[in-house]
């Protein structure tokens, strides 16, 4: 199979020690923007399926939606940017036609909606660690575990790691010479919850032997370089090298700093001033830090009892409903031209939404686009019957709206928490938002219409109290407009003047011990940026009682001072807004949750005079 150019690609001081140590059992903990996927990832999945034709190898997810709409259309987008094979001609999501004549695997797929088949036979299994049991089955030949903090550890050790026992083949690279062979890697970011640190237990497993022995080869090839000496090319080094790699565990801490050459350092003096020390310090220096004292939500609980996923089995059904016929016209090494393709896949166009990179970030190789969730149809935690809930949070820099439901947990009333979502893009505001809602959420408006909206007194605020038009611009106004002419039923409740903080602070802590009419669930999945933003949310004590902290909403990127006035930069720019990926995490979102909770308590207590709430 012709696999075309070559690519030429810069590596950071993180991505190219992982590619060069190449442990057999090899555990990358990083912060974000370091290029997990692109250059850790995707290189692995490649060199395992080039050493190993005709293998079974699994590709470990949290849940179907997260796979298939977010985790697998990314690395197909990384494998074609950074190597030479393409979907269709080396590789297919599903069953290869038949004419193109690639090799099968040693164990053929019984489903192939969940299978990646490459040109030499080599699959990739795409399983969820939601459905219970999913690995049993299985005899594979490696694993790679992307976004390891979100999976279940004890089914991960007990499922999948026994499944991971190799095949027998007449070929050199099944063996235990094979550093791939019978391989395990995880990936991840650092834990914000002690649920998630179940992949640190690895490090102290380690190889430390062996592995001194990797770094020692591995600097004498960079020394024997400066000689003008290749000892890649040396076979008996390269063997004894193979060696220790096979019989290796190797666990890596990266923070973001490693990818400083591609960044610069006023992303980093930026992050650290706007994002708050908790997520500073877990997603950019990736230090471990799973107890946050002074916090807001003390008592939430998102590994526990508050929080929990959609069933499995009902998005298993929702990715064989999207199943469609992909048409390609390729050429055939073969035959000698052209010829016309079809092969069954999942539609990634109906269950994605693809968010391209800048040219800005495809010049400096930062990342591969992005790609999300397109609508609800995989939330089948949503109950068709009932209303959905909302409330927003309206700020210049960041829009925020939160989505639930009442439902019934364990046979008491609960608020399910069903989404989070958010803009912050320049010339993205509150409409924006209410469109990109109304499409998240046209499935169930087709079952149905009815939306009760959640506001107090601050969503009477508008643009500019001085125009004829200023009630069109109140932003309760806006909501009701922007979804009422997306064919919702639009309820718009006023909660009444805002609580006092240190009486909503109060109420908050009883609703997260269970002490209110309604206990809490949220869909973690769903909320990832709005579970970060409570754990990292502090209190301070006012001159009524506990309140929350927000003095990181807005802060000047280069003091780090507390500002009330955008800060203009050289340029003219809105300094408040130029600040990349850090007002998600603020308490912006926060706000968006306290209102939707108080909101649905609405009839079970009164806030008079924003005073003490009567149970």
């Amino acid at each position: 199979m012709d696999k075309g150019r070559y690519i030429k690609l810069y590596m950071n001081p993180a991505q190219l020690l992982a590619y060069n140590f190449n442990a057999r059992q090899m555990f990358v903990q990083a912060g974000r923007a370091t290029g997990k996927t692109d250059f850790i990832i995707t290189p692995r999945l490649i060199r395992i399926t080039e050493s190993m034709p005709r293998g079974v190898s699994v590709f470990l997810g949290n849940s179907i939606r997260q796979l298939f709409s977010k985790t697998l259309p990314t690395t197909i987008c990384a494998i074609e940017r950074t190597t030479p094979y393409k979907e269709g001609v080396h590789f297919f999501r599903g069953q290869p036609p038949k004419g193109l004549n690639f090799e099968k695997p040693l164990v053929m797929p019984r489903e192939f909606a969940n299978v990646m088949w490459w040109y030499n036979g080599h699959i990739w299994h795409s399983i969820s660690m939601e459905i219970k049991a999913s690995a049993n089955s299985f005899n594979l030949t490696a694993m790679i575990g992307d976004e390891a903090r979100y999976l279940p550890g004890d089914r991960v050790r007990e499922e999948v790691f026994p499944a991971i026992r190799g095949l027998t083949y007449d070929h050199p690279s099944y063996s235990d010479k094979n550093p791939f062979f019978k391989s395990y890697t995880l990936v991840s970011d650092a834990p914000i919850t002690a649920k998630q640190a179940w992949m640190q237990e690895f490090e102290k497993l380690q190889t430390f032997t062996v592995n001194k022995q990797i770094v020692k080869m591995l600097a004498d090839i960079e020394v024997a370089k400066q000689y003008g000496v290749d000892l890649t090319q040396e076979p008996g080094f390269i063997k004894k090298l193979m060696f220790y790699q096979a019989r290796s565990t190797a666990y890596f801490n990266f923070s973001t700093l490693e990818n400083m050459d591609i960044l610069g350092d006023r992303w980093f003096k930026d992050m650290e001033v706007n994002l708050s020390d908790f997520v500073f310090k877990t997603s950019i220096l990736n230090q471990r830090v799973t107890k946050m004292e002074g916090a807001y939500y003390f008592f939430f609980d998102p590994d526990g009892i508050h929080g929990y996923l959609p069933s499995e089995d009902s998005q298993m059904t929702v990715l064989e409903n999207n199943m469609t016929t992909e048409y390609k016209n390729i050429y055939d090494p073969k035959r000698g031209y052209n010829i016309d393709i079809a092969y069954d896949a999942v539609d990634f166009n109906k269950i994605s939404i693809r968010t391209p990179i800048t040219a800005e970030e495809k010049a400096l190789g930062l990342r591969s686009d992005n790609f999300d969730t397109a609508d609800c149809r995989f939330d089948t935690d949503i109950d068709p019957r009932e209303p959905l809930r909302i409330a927003f949070d309206f700020n210049k820099g960041i829009n925020s709206v939160v989505t639930g439901q009442i439902g019934d947990f364990r046979g008491a009333p609960c608020i399910k928490v069903l989404s989070s979502r958010y803009v912050k893009e320049r010339g993205k505001r509150l409409r924006a938002l209410c469109r990109e809602w109304a499409d998240y959420y046209e499935p169930q408006r087709r079952r149905n219409r009815t939306v009760i909206h959640y506001h107090d007194h601050t969503a009477k605020q508008g643009t500019n109290y001085a125009d004829e038009n200023f009630e069109r611009t109140q932003y309760h106004n806006i909501v009701y407009e922007e979804l009422t002419q997306r064919g919702w039923d639009v309820q718009n409740v006023f909660t009444g003047q805002a609580p006092l903080h240190h009486v909503k602070y109060q109420f908050m802590e009883e609703f997260l011990t269970g002490k209110t009419t309604y206990h809490l669930r949220m869909n973690t999945e769903n909320c990832a940026e709005l579970v970060i933003a409570m754990r990292a949310t502090q209190k301070k004590i006012g001159k009524a009682g506990p309140m929350k902290n927000k003095s990181g909403e807005k802060r000047n990127s280069e003091t780090g001072e507390l500002i009330l006035q955008p800060v203009a930069s050289q340029k003219g720019q809105d300094q408040s807004e130029t600040v990349q990926d850090v007002k998600e995490y603020r308490t912006d979102i926060t706000d968006a949750f306290d209102e939707l909770i108080i909101g649905c308590h609405k009839k079970s207590f009164i806030f008079a005079d924003a005073d003490m709430p009567v149970f």
